[in-house]
């Protein structure tokens, strides 16, 4: 995705919400398109462990292989403004949520994919993510991290492994390029 199809997203989500345009529940609107994140460590892309569908499934980084599993997009209708920055769900092709389990504020603890269940300032706020630009890559790929809006902790590449499985966890946000994701 280019970067100015992300601004673009979120004004015209941005837009869609304050009129009171909102998709059905489960369908993905319209404005919104998926893509892959790799990490910029390990050269892995963000998935749900062994593509499941069920509640709760754990995140892992994977080879970007392309499979429904590894698209995600962020939900411009359901969004927060919060702290200066808009805080969106980040939602997966297999119809979950990108999550904190049980809103917990533990460093190291593996997020998972889990249906969306919550609301802006319901039991749920571990649901919404903000994307912060941190910069590009050697290629000139945009780098970006994930910040929970919920326990201010970003996503992360478990101890900075370059293993398929690697564990997906909430860190405190730290510039490492374990935390930088890019739209591969």
């Amino acid at each position: 995705m280019r970067i100015g199809s992300l601004a673009a997203m979120v004004v015209i989500g941005s837009l869609a919400g304050s009129i009171g345009l909102a998709p059905e529940a489960g369908a993905r609107p319209a404005d919104s398109a998926s893509t892959k994140w790799g990490n910029e460590h390990s050269q892995l892309c963000l998935a749900v462990e062994g593509g499941s569908t069920h509640d709760p499934s754990r995140i892992i980084q994977w080879g970007c292989v392309g499979s429904q599993d590894q698209f995600w997009y962020q939900s411009s209708s359901q969004t927060i403004t919060r702290y200066g920055h808009l805080y969106q769900r980040i939602m997966n092709d297999n119809g979950g949520c990108l999550d904190v389990s049980g809103n917990a504020l533990v460093q190291g603890l593996q997020l998972q994919q889990f249906g969306c269940v919550g609301g802006p300032g319901g039991n749920k706020e571990s649901e919404y993510w903000t994307l912060k630009r941190a910069g590009s890559d050697k290629q000139g790929r945009p780098q970006w991290e994930y910040q929970n809006l919920y326990s201010g902790m970003c996503m992360a590449d478990e101890g900075s492994s370059t293993k398929w499985g690697g564990a997906i966890v909430q860190w405190p946000c730290n510039g490492h390029d374990d935390q930088y994701w890019y739209p591969y």
